[in-house]
């Protein structure tokens, strides 16, 4: 019986082939995961996207909600409180009465040059944004709203809004805010955000507009 040598040119021949076959097969095999992983995470991402998008719209939706109540029942309270000072001036103990009955926290109420006339014990010391309550003075407008102003003594956040009086002054009430800030502290979208990213592989999120940066999770400075 002949004996069988293999050529060891012919055995070099074998490995490098085999050798090749599997390296395109990992390749292959690598491409393919690595192509799956990439989809995936395309995935992720559009969809984390869409969440990001819906829960910013409902942050914005429910603090829209809540500062549209508190500033309808602060000018609601206002319109009482101003028929009342039309029929009699009110002492000061007479305005904290009424500010009591109408869950407000304090109460100015101006001349038509913006001079402060009467306030309240809790209203704040200075007036709200000067420049804009002159200029609203004399114009057309009932009521203006000057949004979250921050008393400078106590600290305390306080909903302002301004209603015109017949006299050609006008009265300003001022509202607890504390609800409002609470929500947007606990549902605002950078609450979700940070949520999002510490639960979760993302390293960070931003949303960003041509003016800079919106909202960002706590790691982020700059883009």
């Amino acid at each position: 019986m002949k004996e069988f040598k293999l050529n060891p040119r012919m055995a070099v021949s074998v490995f490098v082939i085999l050798l090749c076959l599997l390296l395109s097969s990992a390749y292959l095999e690598f491409q393919n995961r690595k192509n799956s992983v990439l989809e995936l995470m395309s995935l992720m991402t559009e969809n984390l996207t869409q969440t990001i998008r819906q829960a910013a719209v409902n942050s914005i939706l429910s603090n829209d909600a809540l500062e549209e109540e508190l500033a309808d029942r602060t000018l609601a309270a206002l319109r009482i409180i101003s028929k009342n000072i039309d029929q009699r001036m009110l002492s000061r103990d007479a305005l904290e009465q009424m500010v009591l009955e109408n869950q407000m926290v304090g109460l100015q109420i101006i001349n038509s040059r913006g001079r402060l006339l009467r306030a309240t014990l809790f209203a704040p010391p200075a007036l709200p944004g000067e420049n804009l309550l002159r200029d609203w003075l004399i114009s057309d407008q009932p009521e203006i709203s000057f949004g979250v102003q921050t008393d400078s003594l106590s600290t305390k956040s306080l909903y302002c809004i301004a209603l015109r009086d017949p006299s050609g002054g006008a009265i300003i009430g001022y509202a607890d805010a504390g609800q409002l800030l609470n929500l947007r502290r606990e549902v605002g979208i950078g609450t979700v955000i940070n949520s999002i990213s510490e639960n979760s592989a993302v390293t960070y999120i931003a949303i960003q507009d041509s003016l800079g940066i919106l909202a960002a999770t706590e790691n982020v400075d700059a883009l």
